[in-house]
């Protein structure tokens, strides 16, 4: 398919975009590459994509070009999707998507867009009956397995193709909903201490076992997401902050190990353990 820019301009935006991937994604006058792209091949660009604009929206600001570029690209794989799936199946394109998206929203929102249903005062109290609804509708569309599905089976349901801690903190969440939970966050340090202690005996052992020793080390991460859980934080997003503040720490200690002209590859692990804490109170006290 190819379109001129008249055809174009008579379009939305979006269904010119459309347009332009299908173009894109035709096997004789298309793109070589992209159009012999599968959904397998495609779905690494979007978790990518996803990231970069994540990234771009925390270091530049939601309304930088840079934040708007990446979006653009989110939606880019978005609508290349969509494409995808009208090619199997004709009658799924963008507009019935979209139709979901309304009828979805419509169901999941009574309590904004039905008359008759109480508002909730929290959003505590709208998350919770989002998810009753949401397995209300997972158990009408699957009467046929719903009595033989165990809780784990639900659990099981979790997407695994998001981040590992993201995915032990919704575990987590799911047997809160069957009641299997910790009271509170101090409940959940004790086994975080628990966790350690475990990894602290394998570690003292000789010889060692790398393989007990990774499964404990996988015992204390999991612990550590319930517990951010319980105190009202996303692990994956604690582990970025973590990671980008240990990054400009470093960045400080080797701008002190320049200007002073030391040569880091002569300094010994006391002179830079030195340095690093140096650059650590000179950061804060530059908050």
């Amino acid at each position: 398919m190819s379109m001129s820019r008249e055809t174009l301009a008579k379009n939305t935006q979006i269904n010119a975009a459309l347009q332009l991937i299908e173009t894109l994604r035709d096997s004789e006058k298309g793109c070589p590459w992209l159009s012999s792209r599968s959904f397998e091949d495609l779905f690494p660009y979007f978790l990518e994509e996803l990231y970069e604009y994540k990234e771009a929206y925390q270091t530049q600001g939601p309304q930088s070009p840079e934040a708007r570029q990446e979006l653009a690209d989110l939606v880019f794989q978005v609508l290349l999707h969509t494409a995808l799936m009208k090619e199997q199946a004709p009658e799924s394109d963008l507009e019935m998507i979209a139709s979901d998206v309304v009828k979805k929203l419509m169901r999941r929102h009574p309590h904004v867009f039905d008359k008759n249903h109480t508002p909730y005062k929290t959003a505590e109290e709208a998350g919770k009956a989002w998810e009753e609804l949401k397995a209300k509708e997972a158990k009408e569309a699957n009467r046929h397995t719903e009595l033989t599905e165990s809780m784990a089976d639900k659990i099981d349901r979790i997407p695994k193709a998001i981040p590992s801690l993201q995915r032990a903190a919704r575990i987590g969440e799911k047997t809160h909903s069957f009641e299997f939970d910790w009271e509170n966050p101090g409940e959940v340090l004790q086994k975080v201490k628990e966790e350690m202690s475990e990894l602290e005996e394998e570690l003292k052992r000789s010889p060692i076992n790398p393989k007990d020793i990774a499964e404990e080390l996988g015992d204390v991460f999991f612990s550590l997401a319930q517990l951010a859980r319980h105190l009202g934080h996303c692990p994956e997003e604690l582990s970025y902050q973590a990671n980008e503040k240990f990054i400009r720490r470093f960045r400080a200690t080797e701008s002190l190990a320049k200007e002073r002209q030391l040569p880091w590859k002569e300094l010994n692990s006391t002179q830079r353990e030195a340095l690093w804490l140096e650059a650590k109170i000179k950061l804060k006290s530059s908050k």
